[in-house]
């Protein structure tokens, strides 16, 4: 149909586009200048210099601005029930989603606290049984196999339907939050914000020179 054929041709003209628009547009433009006498190469060349300086600095500041933490103020009154909502893919997440599960359980909060881990798979799998072991283990823990789900969104859509905290979060597989994460939120949010967004640190940062670069990143 047209529909399926402008939907295959959307991503090769996308990326046309970009050439045209980034390489040579430029030239053309170049070319036409030099050819009527203006040669703008050395006027562009302390722009680009200039703005990659710029762009460093800029780069650094955030970063060691970054490094200062702000802490929420403090909270009089009972925690309320708060709700953590993983969405996975479990083929390619398996090997990483018992310690993830973990990770959220060892979450040190002073009120009512649910994990609820959603997840989709084509087929059954080995680690199911272990994340079945671990919401026998621990009340808190609950895990949704969505059925026909082809998203991590509609994974969370089913979990927000199971979720009883006032205060929810939606964490990606991979994530382990700090142990206050849920702490620092509730306080941020009973002085007034309506919306938290946390940042992520990468663990391993020492093993490789690329997540070397990443950790930094």
């Amino acid at each position: 149909s047209d529909a399926k054929l402008v939907e295959s041709l959307r991503l090769p003209l996308q990326i046309a586009l970009v050439h045209v628009i980034g390489v040579l547009v430029p030239f053309l433009a170049y070319l036409f200048l030099a050819n009527s006498g203006h040669d703008i190469v050395p006027t562009m060349y302390l722009i680009v210099v200039a703005s990659l300086v710029i762009t460093s600095a800029l780069i650094w500041i955030e970063g060691f601005a970054a490094l200062k933490q702000i802490d929420p103020p403090e909270t009089d009154g009972p925690a309320p029930p708060v709700t953590a909502i993983i969405a996975a893919y479990l083929p390619n997440e398996a090997a990483t989603i018992v310690e993830t599960a973990e990770s959220f359980l060892r979450t040190d909060y002073p009120g009512p606290y649910q994990v609820i881990l959603a997840y989709n798979t084509p087929r059954d799998l080995p680690v199911e049984a272990a994340l079945h072991q671990i919401s026998r283990r621990d009340p808190r823990f609950q895990t949704i196999r969505v059925p026909g789900s082809t998203s991590k969104a509609q994974n969370v859509n089913a979990a927000l339907a199971e979720a009883r905290g006032d205060i929810v979060g939606v964490f990606d597989a991979d994530h382990h939050p700090a142990p206050d994460a849920f702490t620092r939120a509730w306080r941020w949010i009973a002085s007034g914000y309506d919306v938290v967004q946390g940042h992520c640190l990468v663990r391993n940062g020492d093993e490789t020179p690329v997540a070397r670069t990443v950790a930094v990143e």
